[in-house]
């Protein structure tokens, strides 16, 4: 059994598979989630018309060794999921009037650490591993994001441009757009959209692929209109973006820490020309700083 294995994320994959023959199976796991662990597996062959020997052969492929420990690793997820969605719901200003300083404190502090906890659950080590590579390969990185998540991607920029120099941000969507239309194959598009939703990110997304670049995404969602344009798609949470388009909850935090993440592994990647460049750039400001 894998650590971070993400199999509800390998569902979702294999679902958009349509050429897999797993493709079917994986779109009624998901569509009854909340059900599977009360299936046999001839109930689930019977529902999808498949045969017991696909069933068993599906759950080989998402990763497991049977069934059962298919049902049980759903399940774990499902209610990991469960448990941030309720201090989301928990979460909003309005329902918190009435009470004490300390309590709401203590509920944001609650929040922040509950999405910090679930971001790392999201981040598999082979997703690290492709990103590195890529990252390094790249002729030139691009970071966009508009809105609260052009806080993160400016922060990575901030970060990552000490590993690589060949590094660019914007927060406009219009020349972010024109920049992505004149990418080119070796080049990497580092895409931050909490919602994965923002139209002009996509777009700038969609006219980067067009040229061959490599799309990088960091949104709040595993499934949403952003990551099915990306190659590579790190998410803070394994929700679906189409059952939250009314609500609004920016899990920068989650952000954030997937950012650190990434710098440290790439630092790690390349400990001495890293290591050189950070301390060039810290020496570049010290004298900006007050005693």
């Amino acid at each position: 059994m894998q650590k971070n294995a993400l199999y509800i994320a390998r569902l979702y994959m294999l679902k958009e598979n349509k050429k897999s023959k797993f493709s079917l199976l994986a779109d009624y796991c998901l569509s009854n989630i909340d059900s599977l662990d009360k299936l046999t597996i001839t109930e689930l062959s019977e529902r999808t018309q498949t045969s017991y020997a696909t069933v068993c052969r599906f759950v080989k492929e998402i990763g497991v060794s049977g069934f059962r420990e298919f049902k049980k690793m759903i399940r774990s997820e499902v209610d990991n999921q469960k448990r941030l969605e309720i201090k989301i719901d928990n979460f909003a200003p309005e329902e918190s009037d009435g009470l004490s300083f300390e309590l709401l404190s203590k509920k944001v502090c609650g929040f922040s650490s509950s999405v910090v906890e679930n971001c790392y659950s999201t981040l598999k080590e082979e997703t690290l591993i492709r990103f590195i590579k890529h990252f390094m390969k790249a002729k030139c990185v691009y970071f966009i994001g508009m809105g609260t998540s052009a806080v993160t991607a400016l922060y990575a920029y901030t970060k990552l441009f000490r590993i690589k120099r060949s590094c660019s941000f914007d927060s406009d969507a219009i020349i972010a757009k024109m920049k992505a239309s004149v990418m080119e194959k070796d080049d990497m598009l580092f895409v931050i959209s909490s919602s994965g939703r923002t139209k002009a990110m996509v777009e700038a997304a969609q006219n980067a692929k067009k040229n061959g670049a490599l799309i990088v995404s960091l949104c709040d969602f595993l499934v949403s209109p952003l990551s099915d344009v990306s190659d590579i798609n790190i998410c803070t949470t394994i929700r679906n973006s189409n059952k939250y388009l009314d609500t609004d909850f920016p899990l920068i935090q989650g952000q954030i820490t997937i950012i650190d993440i990434l710098y440290t592994c790439l630092c790690s990647s390349v400990k001495a020309s890293s290591g050189m460049n950070f301390k060039k750039t810290v020496a570049a400001v010290k004298d900006d700083k007050t005693n």
